[in-house]
């Protein structure tokens, strides 16, 4: 079965999905990471399909979806639009993948919708309020890479912004390589995570709380490129605090879009943790 690059209606608001393996198959959702599109996820999904529907959501104002109420969270906006795919597929609990961004997206639907979450693998999640209390070289060395960028958006110059954005999170030099449209489709994507930027690193109205995070109870896996910043492994630590019992992978080499840089392993270590949660939740 081919791949399907789609936008469904979730709440009146264009989102984008694609979709891969037989319908029929225990269901694996993934959300990507800012600047990107549903598509990051092709490498690791083509490995899965053959035992699961995997379908990757496009994060609102990215790919197909649109940006909905803006006057609510973008991170917030997102869990709904998970939530509406997971009912168009026919409801109950999926395999829960996020990157980045769609970590804490993903982090966000297990602690709101239990029922949804069969598992939850979190790769390096932008929870950076749970570094915000105590500081430290980790909290420093993401405002350092950051500031361009939180100083472009200020200035309106979402192009240099997200220029700026994937050089430091991204894969380098990446942004000059691509075509204008693309160029133009990542800057308005950065338009609209500009008004989030407070619900990465601060505590406002609705933030995710260490309490809800703790009280996951379907099975965790935490991943983490070796090669990622040093605050990433941070949050992974901290969230490991939180979820003593979570499964915990690295994948070597790579950085923090460990799904690029590596889906072959990626993939291997997926699967397999959706195997282990699969039988117990048959026992």
């Amino acid at each position: 079965m081919e791949p399907v690059y789609r936008a469904v209606e979730v709440g009146g608001v264009p989102v984008g999905v694609l979709e891969w393996g037989p319908e029929e198959a225990p269901r694996a959702l993934f959300a990507h990471c800012s600047l990107a599109f549903a598509g990051l996820w092709k490498g690791v999904m083509c490995r899965l399909a053959g035992r699961w529907r995997c379908i990757s959501v496009d994060m609102p104002g990215h790919g197909k979806s649109g940006r909905g109420d803006r006057s609510i969270s973008l991170q917030h906006e997102a869990v709904g639009f998970v939530e509406g795919v997971a009912a168009l597929a026919g409801g109950g609990p999926a395999h829960l993948v996020g990157l980045s961004l769609g970590g804490a997206v993903m982090g966000r639907v297990a602690a709101k919708r239990p029922d949804l979450a069969r598992s939850l693998t979190l790769i390096e999640p932008v929870y950076f309020h749970l570094l915000a209390e105590e500081g430290g070289a980790e909290v420093e060395e993401n405002a350092r890479v950051m500031a361009p960028v939180y100083e472009a958006c200020r200035e309106g110059r979402f192009h240099d912004g997200a220029r700026d954005f994937m050089e430091a999170w991204g894969q380098p030099g990446q942004f000059g390589r691509m075509p204008k449209a693309a160029q133009d489709s990542i800057a308005r994507s950065l338009s609209f995570l500009a008004d989030d930027f407070d619900m990465v690193g601060a505590w406002p109205k609705g933030q995710i709380t260490r309490e809800a995070l703790a009280a996951i109870a379907c099975p965790v896996m935490l991943m983490q490129g070796s090669r990622t910043q040093g605050s990433a492994k941070a949050i992974l630590a901290e969230l490991a605090k939180l979820q003593p019992e979570a499964e915990l992978a690295e994948i070597a080499g790579a950085g923090h879009l460990s799904p690029v840089d590596d889906p072959e392993a990626v993939a291997a270590r997926l699967a397999a943790f959706f195997e282990r949660a699969e039988r117990g939740r048959e026992g």
